[in-house]
């Protein structure tokens, strides 16, 4: 059976990035990488919401609204984090069906960010998570607001997408099939290691 998913991407224009751009924009760029892995896997039935005008309520009703007219089964939010000091990913949740599917999703990210990550939690307060027909799950890549982090996110977009599709396909319960090349893996690593090691220069506490 082929599993319908839906990628809803961040639209908060007012979220503005270290790197020059917005939340909207890079959170975008990794939904429209991810749809194309999806659409390469036969297993798979992606569907990436378009870019929604209008207020931020106004945009949350549109995108449950889409999810539910199109009939997903699973509904995917990515966004960035930012306004408060913390690194790294983190995950949100409603229900059991939320967590089965979005739990492999975040450990994934949690495996490939070069910082001491936040939580997976359960919340009743997001629009998205509760109103959507489908199982639901929400994942913060890292924090747009911190230099380090929001670098690395826009350096990192390919093996982000290749976490979030392995993450997917265990929390859909279907095999992972790897198709990031090895140069990608090796740039990857590298760029950990130099936000490390950048961050040991610039005497930056990348843990907090």
């Amino acid at each position: 059976m082929i599993i319908k998913i839906c990628i809803s991407p961040s639209s908060q224009v007012w979220n503005p990035c270290t790197e020059g751009d917005k939340e909207q924009d890079h959170m975008r760029v990794i939904a429209e990488k991810l749809n194309e892995k999806l659409s390469n896997d036969n297993r798979f039935e992606p569907y990436l919401l378009p870019a929604l005008e209008g207020d931020e309520n106004s945009k949350l009703y549109q995108a449950v609204d889409l999810s539910k007219n199109w009939g997903c089964a699973y509904h995917l939010c990515l966004h960035s984090d930012g306004g408060y000091a913390g690194s790294g990913a983190s995950g949100r949740y409603q229900s059991t069906g939320g967590l089965n599917f979005g739990k492999p999703i975040f450990d994934e990210m949690c495996a490939l960010t070069p910082w001491t990550d936040m939580s997976l939690a359960q919340t009743t307060s997001l629009y998205e998570l509760k109103a959507t027909n489908a199982v639901a799950f929400l994942l913060e890549v890292s924090f747009h607001d911190q230099p380090l982090q929001a670098k690395w996110m826009h350096e990192s977009v390919d093996a982000i997408v290749e976490a979030i599709y392995k993450g997917i396909c265990q929390g859909c319960g279907v095999s992972y099939r790897e198709t990031l090349d090895w140069q990608q893996k090796y740039e990857t690593l590298w760029k950990q290691y130099y936000a490390f090691r950048q961050a040991v220069i610039d005497q930056t506490n990348i843990f907090i």
